[in-house]
């Protein structure tokens, strides 16, 4: 997960592409992949540029059914 903070941090242009990919990590079925991926989420939703993005991700996902 550390190496995926990074990607998302140090490089702008591909930064959605990877955050994505780290908020699909939040509904992984092992435990330990899970609650990384959050406590990763939970420190980029600090950065402002981040923030918005993981809002509408997190409120899609719950839309959908994903996140109860």
């Amino acid at each position: 997960m550390t190496t995926l903070k990074e990607l998302i941090v140090k490089r702008p242009c591909l930064k959605l592409e990877f955050l994505e990919v780290l908020l699909d990590f939040t509904s992984h079925e092992k435990p330990e992949v899970r609650n990384n991926a959050i406590r990763v989420t939970k420190t980029l939703h600090e950065v402002a540029d981040l923030t918005k993005p993981i809002e509408v991700s997190i409120f899609t996902l719950t839309m959908c059914g994903f996140i109860v």
